[in-house]
């Protein structure tokens, strides 16, 4: 007699909800990274979190996109959540691993796939190894593709700055039903700091700000609200003051809010961007044609607003390090991640990686440790 196991998947608002039932001696199911372009900027994310599936249980309350002609992505339509796909040409479906609530054990990540896509390396360059087992890392697709070694050397040498860096920092999803533009910080419109750096509570907006006067402040989360609006693992922010935000009109970003949440009018290109309370006071919003998350928004920071980094157009690369200050010493939310060894795997190799950032000593280096210890 089989011995099944049933894996029951579901988003934040739970509209939507699947689930499928594998041989339990299969366990844990063969889990991937895709890197490539497509899969950041129908996402959001620095890349998607993957496994092979049987076809799931009836999908409810899931909306259908087509990112290419052999490949179906389906997501939420409440709260954006992206939770499987279906690749048409292999009859083969995949599970976004973050929509499992209870799935340690239930995934084995292994590899990483398209790694080139990313210009700089992106997040396999800190996610090196999960219980000190090596991922493999692929130019493209495994097997057919090349394996990639460990040439994070070599792309340091090639440093971010060294890209001519452009007036403006493209922002877009998949369909660009969502597109918009950030300007470079403004020292008369970010959130002063003080000379001595000292550490600020982790609601205020100056704790949400770069320490490097020429970059904004990124972050990666594993909170539960994260993951399950978005079906990732690992969500990656970066903390834009509003009012470095244009639309692809040049007309300024709306103001945000719990009451009034952005909509764009149908004259702007932004007019696919829907909203959804997942809080009190928080606003998140997701384009409705191809589901990429785009924007988180707090009350407690009214000025700052966190984009989604897998929809930046960068000349650098997925990581935009040329507009970005990466938070090395932590994930933010550990706690909550279920893929538990996943996000340790990640912590442990952003902070190898924030080590070794030539610009990480006196100050800044205070200023990171101090942070940390506060977090």
């Amino acid at each position: 007699m089989t011995n099944e196991t049933v894996i029951q998947a579901s988003c934040l608002c739970l509209t939507a909800s699947f689930s499928f039932s594998v041989d339990t001696s299969s366990l844990p199911l063969k889990a991937h990274l895709c890197h490539c372009t497509t899969c950041r900027r129908v996402t959001g994310s620095l890349c998607t979190f993957h496994a092979a599936m049987p076809a799931p249980s009836a999908l409810k309350e899931l909306a259908s996109y087509n990112s290419s002609d052999n490949v179906t992505r389906y997501f939420c339509t409440n709260c954006g959540c992206h939770m499987l796909d279906y690749a048409k040409s292999k009859g083969q479906w995949h599970i976004a691993t973050g929509v499992v609530e209870k799935s340690e054990g239930d995934f084995e990540f292994k590899e990483h796939l398209f790694v080139t896509s990313t210009k700089d390396g992106g997040l396999s360059d800190w996610l090196l190894s999960i219980n000190g087992e090596l991922l493999e890392r692929w130019e493209g697709q495994p097997e057919i593709s090349g394996a990639l070694p460990d040439d994070r050397q070599e792309r340091r040498r090639s440093s971010p700055q060294a890209h001519r860096l452009a007036e403006r920092l493209h922002i877009h999803c998949h369909c660009k039903g969502v597109e918009f533009y950030i300007a470079h910080p403004d020292p008369t419109t970010l959130v002063p700091q003080s000379r001595t750096i000292e550490l600020e509570d982790s609601d205020t907006e100056t704790y949400f700000t770069a320490v490097h006067k020429k970059k904004y402040l990124a972050s990666n989360c594993a909170c539960r609200s994260c993951r399950l609006s978005s079906g990732s693992d690992i969500v990656p922010w970066a903390f834009i003051p509003i009012s470095q935000v244009t639309l692809a009109t040049g007309e300024p970003l709306p103001p945000v809010s719990a009451e009034e949440p952005f909509q764009a009018p149908n004259r702007h290109s932004s007019n696919t961007l829907k909203s959804y309370h997942s809080s009190a006071g928080i606003t998140r919003s997701f384009c409705g044609c191809c589901g990429a998350t785009v924007f988180y928004h707090t009350d407690k920071r009214p000025h700052i607003i966190d984009v989604a980094v897998g929809l930046l157009d960068a000349e650098s690369g997925a990581r935009a390090g040329e507009w970005l200050e990466w938070r090395s010493e932590r994930v933010s939310f550990e706690e909550d991640a279920v893929n538990k060894a996943l996000v340790e795997g990640l912590r442990d190799g952003m902070k190898e990686w924030g080590h070794r950032q030539q610009d990480r000593s006196g100050p800044m280096r205070e200023f990171l440790e101090a942070r940390e210890s506060r977090a």
